[in-house]
């Protein structure tokens, strides 16, 4: 009987690699690809062969695995947007670009996901934060739920339970003013951040007014802007809803 059992989890493992493989569920399964390729695949994250969505993914960074949701690295794209482009995404997938808080909030609620911000100043210095939990929990205010931090930034995303907000949808709970106005970036702001990923792009890195651009407090000030940045999450731990053949 336990021998019976052992070919059937063999059997098994080996349909689940089969499908990994065929339908990656995450961009920990995608076959790697050389950077200066731009790596862009499709996967399957909600058990469905026919609900791909194509990411980047970066596979080196940490072990690989990553999903980029963000990143910025000319000021090529505007990021001063309304709340229905924060819902649905904007940019170019291989250049700068917002995946959308839609897909962020399917992701983050079909699996358990890590976050990982990367970071450069235009000195050449990098840093990064990563935190362990990572999700948004409804899709009215796509309130985060953020803990677990390590990295060498410093930890500025002190925003668990705090809602989005967009230039045109002001959800900080501060009367009388609009955090994603006065600092020309959408976030999870509360009175108003330490961190502002999202903020005006300025080539020189400097920011003419106090934390409009894209600062990260704890590594560089309110005055100093990244030359790039990425936000990226992970699949901790595969929990597909439903299984990929047959769907």
């Amino acid at each position: 009987m336990n021998e019976l059992s052992a070919v059937v989890q063999q059997y098994r493992n080996l349909v689940e690699s089969i499908q990994n493989a065929t339908f990656p569920p995450s961009c920990r399964y995608v076959p790697f690809k050389p950077l200066w390729q731009k790596p862009v695949y499709t996967i399957f994250p909600f058990g469905n062969t026919n609900q791909g969505i194509e990411v980047a993914c970066d596979v080196i960074t940490d072990g690989g695995g990553w999903m980029i949701i963000q990143r910025r690295i000319d000021g090529s794209e505007e990021f001063y947007r309304n709340w229905n482009d924060y819902v649905t995404g904007f940019g170019k997938i291989n250049s700068e670009y917002w995946i959308g808080m839609d897909t962020i909030y399917n992701l983050t609620n079909s699996g358990n996901y890590e976050l990982r911000v990367d970071m450069e100043d235009f000195q050449g210095n990098t840093a990064y934060a990563k935190y362990r939990n990572f999700r948004l929990l409804d899709r009215i205010y796509y309130t985060v739920w953020i803990s677990g931090y390590s990295g060498t930034a410093g930890d500025s995303m002190e925003i668990n339970g705090r809602k989005f907000s967009t230039k045109d949808r002001d959800n900080d709970g501060i009367s009388g003013s609009n955090c994603a106005v006065l600092y020309r970036g959408a976030w999870w702001h509360i009175a108003c951040h330490g961190a502002n990923p999202n903020g005006i792009y300025y080539t020189a890195g400097q920011t003419p007014t106090r934390a409009r651009g894209i600062i990260w407090y704890s590594w560089k000030g309110w005055f100093e802007s990244m030359k790039s940045i990425e936000m990226k999450i992970r699949l901790k731990k595969a929990k597909v809803k439903k299984p990929l053949f047959g769907s």
